[in-house]
Formats: C-alpha cells, sequence, structure tokens
C-alpha cells in the first residue's frame, strides 16, 4: 500500500508541474523542479528515508532535472533501504 501511494504522490507532483502549471512559463517551471529537488535532497541527507527514496526515484528515473544516474539511485536507495524502508529494499533488488 505504502509503495502504491508513494508512486501515486512522485506520479502526481510530476504530473502537475509537466501538465498542470497552465500560465507558468518554461523558466518557471524549471525554477519549480530545481526547488524540489534542492528541498528532496536536503532532507534526504538529513536521513529522512522517504525523502532518501524519493530522491533515489528522481536519480533512477531522470526526474524533476537530475540526469539518469543508477549508481547514485542505489545509494539513495541503500540508504533508505538500511532504514527499514520496505520500497528502498524493493528497488534495491530490481535496481
Amino acid at each position: 500500500m505504502r509503495s502504491l501511494l508513494a508512486r501515486t504522490f512522485l506520479l502526481l507532483c510530476v504530473g502537475w508541474l509537466l501538465f498542470g502549471t497552465r500560465g507558468i512559463g518554461f523558466a518557471q517551471l524549471s525554477e519549480l523542479q530545481r526547488n524540489r529537488f534542492a528541498t528532496t535532497k536536503a532532507e534526504a541527507e538529513k536521513g529522512d528515508p522517504e525523502q532518501q527514496f524519493q530522491l533515489g526515484n528522481i536519480y533512477s528515473n531522470g526526474l524533476l532535472g537530475a540526469a539518469r544516474n543508477n549508481a547514485e539511485a542505489f545509494a539513495w536507495y541503500r540508504k533508505a533501504a538500511e532504514q527499514g524502508h520496505s520500497d528502498a529494499q524493493y528497488s534495491l533488488g530490481v535496481c
């Protein structure tokens, strides 16, 4: 259930950023993406396992302006998995 909820939330956020921002220019959209990425990374670096998992997804899928980087995704999934995050544990298995 948590996995489905996390993925749904991520897809909704990305969809909103890409399609639900009528009236926001490309530069502003890029700024929103950079801010979201920076916020997620800052929280992940503080040790939040959900944000570590989300950062792994960002790197794994090349979201929010980040380049795809499987090594970086694996590292963040591992940090979250070590704290008992079940979705991150699964992602490590398929990464």
